[in-house]
């Protein structure tokens, strides 16, 4: 039987304060939603929704990136793992500036209400698509 060590690189710490983000998103988008009655409904259907997108998206991508960390040390050529680190570091540096830039230009684009949705539906996606790859891992 293999162990979660070897399938899932993270103790889990790391599912455990994403639970714990996840709870909180949902009471924060709960409040949200009770301020204005009227239009509930619809931020919880466009919540719901970009919730959705948002965990299919990030468990996908985690999918993809986290056979490279766990495989990282397998690499027999020095030059295929200098290649594998750089490919690695470029991957990382351009999530980070996506993850800057791009709430920056939703501001910009959307309206007070939707962009926090969309906010908090992305840290919402985020955690839960960490939770379910670890029960997945497991």
């Amino acid at each position: 039987m293999t162990s979660t060590k070897k399938r899932y690189p993270y103790a889990k710490n790391r599912v455990y304060g994403s639970a714990i983000i996840a709870a909180l998103s949902m009471l924060l988008a709960a409040l949200m939603f009770q301020s204005d009655p009227a239009l509930a409904f619809y931020y919880l259907l466009y919540s719901t929704l970009s919730t959705a997108v948002f965990t299919v998206a990030t468990f996908e991508l985690k999918k993809r990136l986290y056979p490279l960390l766990v495989d990282s040390s397998s690499m027999e050529d020095d030059s295929k793992n200098e290649l594998g680190t750089w490919k690695r570091l470029l991957l990382v540096f351009s999530m980070l500036i996506a993850s800057i830039t791009v709430p920056l230009l939703l501001a910009l684009a959307l309206g007070g209400a939707a962009w926090f949705i969309l906010m908090i539906s992305f840290i919402l996606g985020v955690s839960l698509s960490e939770i379910v790859f670890y029960l997945i891992a497991r």
